[in-house]
């Protein structure tokens, strides 16, 4: 337990010093779906005094609106652009922009022919704050986008000026001080579970010891992190108790014990590997990282009487994987991953003379508005361990194989900030 408190304390403490430490990078939540044809402007607004000359923000009406600093969506690939246009106007005023009108100020983007998955949101309403958000996939380039907000019998037009591309979206409008409340970089999610844990050692004294055990309370916590569109950093802990039982083979003291993981995993979705469809986005990308794992191992105490004790072993191991998403309409989160782990330091409970890992997790995140989430997932590990110790209970050197397996069915709540 004293080795779980740590483990919690110093993940604690990794995200208090990052919590401060947000970036106007991606959001999280971001989808696709939409199309239209969009027509060039005259040639004359290839110019950059040309597009100068356009007003920055054209307005008609008398409703206010403002605009956030427009910011790039995880539907960016190679050859389209995902901009995420938030702002404030007045409370549950429709927003909306209408894709034919689109104005292109970039003479090397000629006409455009994108299917009607490519404009996700063309129209939507203000929340009770006036906040709302809009979403265009368009090629690199410059372009002139007119915005209409109404309410009732009052109206407004405005003109969003943008020159996007894969790595950065200049807004050549003025935008409001801050970050858009709808761009999340961070979620923080805690997890509590049913786990199933198997542990066999077979080894030359006695020549085979196996328990198992079904517990509620495995804790998990983890905290994420989008650095880019394309990178992620992901630091998680579990504390997974356990417990085994005498037999007619030994007498068992300690009978409880608690298998402690713990990693930092940096994971990479290269644009590339993104595919859409009306309503979704899939990703696909490779993880890499090191993890932190207190194994059981049967210690013996005594050959006669056959005395043993439940033991935790400390391995570090690194990880290498892939890694699926799959968003579906802004609302439902589907995951899927797998590593392969190797070892790379084992503490002097017992020799590692070689060892073998597998892990996988699949799960389903449902967004509760802009801030919440709540998810069913489920985590399964595979260890399998060649060992020697030197015991000076025994009459000679203890050696064999340890299998370990660890399966936990998890429910989550996520906050994103």
């Amino acid at each position: 337990m004293i080795h779980a408190l740590k483990i919690i304390t110093l993940l604690s403490l990794f995200l208090v010093v990052n919590v401060s430490a947000q970036t106007n990078n991606d959001a999280k939540t971001e989808n696709e779906e939409s199309v239209e044809t969009l027509k060039e402007t005259p040639k004359k607004t290839q110019d950059s005094k040309d597009k100068s000359s356009l007003s920055a923000q054209i307005t008609s009406g008398n409703i206010k609106l403002e605009f956030y600093q427009p910011f790039l969506g995880l539907g960016t690939n190679k050859k389209f652009v995902d901009v995420v246009i938030t702002g404030k106007t007045l409370p549950y005023s429709t927003v909306e922009y209408s894709p034919d009108i689109i104005r292109i100020l970039d003479a090397s983007v000629k006409e455009v022919k994108v299917k009607q998955s490519f404009m996700p949101i063309q129209q939507t309403q203000a929340n009770s704050k006036g906040e709302f958000q809009l979403q265009v996939i368009l090629p690199k380039g410059a372009y002139q986008i007119p915005i209409k907000v109404r309410k009732g019998s009052q109206k407004s037009s405005y003109q969003l000026i943008l020159e996007i591309s894969p790595e950065k979206i200049i807004a050549n409008t003025p935008t409001l001080a801050g970050k858009s409340p709808f761009l999340k970089t961070s979620q923080l999610s805690l997890g509590l579970g049913l786990n199933f844990v198997l542990f066999k050692q077979d080894s030359n004294y006695p020549s085979s010891t196996t328990f198992q055990s079904i517990n509620l309370g495995a804790f998990y916590i983890d905290y994420w992190k989008q650095l880019s569109n394309e990178y992620q950093v992901l630091l998680t802990a579990k504390l997974t108790p356990g417990e085994t039982a005498s037999s007619e083979q030994a007498q068992v003291r300690d009978k409880t014990f608690n298998w402690i993981m713990a990693s930092a995993t940096g994971v990479y979705f290269p644009q590339k590997f993104r595919y859409k469809r009306p309503n979704d986005t899939l990703r696909m990308g490779f993880q890499a990282g090191i993890q932190y794992h207190s194994v059981p191992f049967i210690n013996i105490l005594s050959e006669t009487p056959s005395v043993v004790e439940v033991n935790n072993n400390q391995i570090l191991f690194g990880a290498l994987g892939m890694h699926f998403e799959l968003e579906q309409a802004r609302t439902f989160l589907y995951e899927i991953f797998f590593r392969l782990q190797f070892p790379l330091y084992s503490e002097n409970v017992f020799n590692l003379d070689s060892a073998y890992g597998i892990e996988g997790s699949i799960g389903l995140e449902k967004y509760l508005g802009k801030r919440w989430s709540i998810g069913a997932f489920w985590y399964g590990v595979f260890h399998w361990y060649t060992f020697s110790q030197n015991n000076t209970s025994l009459s000679q050197n203890l050696k064999g194989d340890i299998y370990l397996f660890y399966s936990n069915a998890e429910f989550r709540v996520g906050y994103r900030f």
